[in-house]
């Protein structure tokens, strides 16, 4: 929406008319900023936010996601034979070139749309990436670093890094730059490419790895700190993320609850969690991938949660200690959203 500023008299009158004409009435103020972490979000300045969640084989878009809430109909559906969507297990979204990437874990490979603020329909991905010696067969998460423009995927136990991630494009069959092994099957990943430092949670075995120096990371992998124990109360760790206050939040499907870590980087054994966040209020049933935005003031937290068939949003986020049965702020739920079954989600807070 166009601001209109220093217009008085004669001349306000006529760009207030031309609001109401032609852009069903505007607001003139001056635009909010809100921040991202880590490819879930991102800087610059927000017109309301989109939500991409997964259901089925296709992939839903909410518009005005900073706000919205109830049983309301997707904005936009990416959906039919052209996408190649099977079964897409989780999702990251860079805000700065508006590509849509998508672990497609059936047909075993990565799919990543263009534009994908405005796709919807029987749409084709702009890359798609699987086959040939890229090595990838079952991916289950993925990961954007928007500074040093690298993808991560993540595929049993495997990590495979993949150069010129903003460029990719086409039938891509060619050998990730790099990869590493981490000795256990992979459930999620997040990545802080602030700080380099990629997390990587394992559901078998209730606990979450952190790798330093995460584009270094080759052969074996190197975990500088693992969360494990009883205290950590993991029960299935799935999804990761960071809150708006840097504390690392953990989806746990076998207990229903959430988990907030603080001071994750050095983290390391039976860490008790700063926050709990579990009980019949949540509305929690089975939590998997989730989605956060940056803001300190208004940091919110979004969970996609598959049993449930619904998205839960908690806001704020950050502020929020101990152990407590916390109902969320906002929620998406009802049959027009036609979710169904949603495991991966995406947020980009800038557009």
């Amino acid at each position: 929406m166009r601001n209109i500023s220093r217009v008085t008299g004669r001349n306000f009158a006529i760009a207030a008319l031309l609001c109401l004409m032609f852009l069903n009435g505007c607001v003139i103020s001056p635009r909010r900023t809100l921040g991202g972490t880590g490819g879930s979000g991102g800087g610059g300045t927000s017109t309301g936010g989109k939500l991409y969640v997964t259901t089925g084989n296709s992939i839903l878009r909410f518009d005005n996601a900073l706000s919205v809430t109830g049983n309301i109909a997707p904005g936009g559906a990416i959906i039919g034979t052209a996408t190649a969507l099977s079964s897409p297990h989780a999702l990251q979204i860079d805000s700065g070139t508006d590509r849509l990437y998508v672990a497609n874990q059936s047909a075993g490979n990565v799919l990543i749309f263009a534009a994908a603020s405005v796709a919807t329909g029987n749409v084709t991905p702009a890359a798609t990436i699987g086959g040939g010696t890229t090595g990838l067969s079952s991916p289950v998460a993925i990961a954007v670093d928007n500074i040093k423009n690298l993808l991560y995927i993540a595929d049993g136990t495997t990590i495979s890094i993949f150069t010129s991630a903003s460029s990719l494009s086409g039938n891509v069959t060619t050998a990730p730059a790099q990869s590493f092994i981490t000795g256990f099957t992979i459930a999620g990943i997040f990545l802080d490419a602030t700080n380099n430092i990629l997390y990587v949670t394992d559901a078998a075995d209730n606990t979450v790895s952190i790798y330093q120096s995460a584009n270094a990371q080759i052969g074996l992998g190197f975990a500088s700190g693992t969360i494990v124990g009883v205290d950590t109360t993991l029960s299935q760790p799935t999804g990761v993320t960071l809150d708006s206050g840097g504390r690392l939040i953990i989806s746990s499907p076998g207990g229903s609850n959430l988990t907030a870590f603080a001071n994750p980087t050095i983290a390391n054994g039976d860490v008790l969690p700063a926050t709990v966040i579990r009980g019949n209020s949540t509305g929690l049933s089975s939590p998997q991938q989730m989605a956060s935005t940056g803001s300190i003031t208004n940091g919110a937290l979004y969970v996609a949660d598959s049993t449930a068939n619904i998205v839960q949003i908690y806001s704020p986020i950050s502020s929020v200690t101990g152990t407590v049965n916390l109902a969320p702020s906002r929620q998406l739920s009802g049959a027009t959203t036609t979710l169904s079954s949603p495991i991966g989600i995406a947020l980009d807070s800038t557009r």
